[in-house]
């Protein structure tokens, strides 16, 4: 076998291992989203936990895997391997879906800390004494500190999932690349590119570095078979024939990753 032959084996045995293992992540990210006590807590009157709190970390570490950094998930984006980057975008999609989980439990835990403490102020206004005016006051800031413990814990996940996440450029990139496009598909991909305010025409002329090597069609076989395992698909996705088409599969998902970015939760 020649230098050249082996060099190349080498990096397709890393490649596979790549996609296995960030498929496995997935997995893991979506298996463990489950619902944190936040609810639990404000509905007995009880504070959020703190930042360096092991719940609050425990969360963390779930939903943002400490090994995969921006620079991590860069690399795998721009990856020649199209199964690379297939796991890289559900990765980030995984990642999406379970913090917008963990805020919204967050915020439905400040809504059940606002009830309480609404009803806290009107008990006391009711009972309202001499000194009725500095327990309203003492109720006020209550409830306005409170909330601003419930809001910071928000903002500190959210500041996370930016540190995180990829310069979203580098999705508009890809899913511009000429391999990934066809005929059949400019048009709808420019119409959908101007509802997300993209420039097309920018970054097509900057498509050079990340093109993606087109396969013959055996390979194509072995990728849909592949894919199967990375979106963990069920038979009903299968069924439907969408994972044949390996680019325009990726193309999807990176929208979606996209319209993610523009949600305000």
């Amino acid at each position: 076998m020649c230098p050249s032959t082996v060099k190349r084996t080498h990096y397709d045995i890393r490649a596979v291992c790549r996609f296995a293992a960030v498929s496995l992540i997935s997995d893991i990210i979506l298996v463990s989203k489950a619902q944190p006590p936040f609810i639990a807590l404000a509905t007995q009157g009880l504070p959020p936990p703190f930042i360096e709190d092991s719940l609050f970390q425990a969360i963390l570490g779930s939903a943002l895997p400490r090994s995969l950094t921006r620079l991590v998930i860069n690399r795998g984006l721009l990856h020649a391997n199209i199964l690379v980057k297939h796991g890289c975008v559900r990765i980030l999609l995984e990642v999406f879906s379970s913090v917008q989980f963990y805020v919204l439990s967050i915020r439905k835990a400040s809504m059940s800390c606002h009830q309480n403490l609404c009803i806290d102020e009107c008990k006391e206004l009711g009972s309202m004494s001499m000194e009725g005016s500095l327990d309203v006051y003492d109720a006020t800031y209550k409830h306005s500190t409170e909330s601003q413990k419930w809001l910071l814990l928000e903002k500190h996940l959210q500041n996370e999932l930016q540190s995180f996440s990829p310069d979203p450029q580098v999705l508009v990139s890809m899913f511009f690349s000429k391999p990934v496009l066809t005929n059949s598909s400019n048009e709808k991909n420019k119409s959908i590119s101007k509802a997300l305010s993209i420039d097309e025409d920018h970054f097509e002329e900057n498509v050079h570095e990340i093109d993606t090597p087109i396969q013959d069609g055996d390979h194509r076989e072995d990728d849909e078979a592949k894919l199967v395992d990375i979106w963990n698909a069920d038979s009903e996705l299968v069924n439907t024939g969408e994972l044949r088409d390996v680019a325009g599969f990726l193309n999807a998902k990176i929208l979606e990753l996209l319209a993610c970015y523009q949600v305000r939760w």
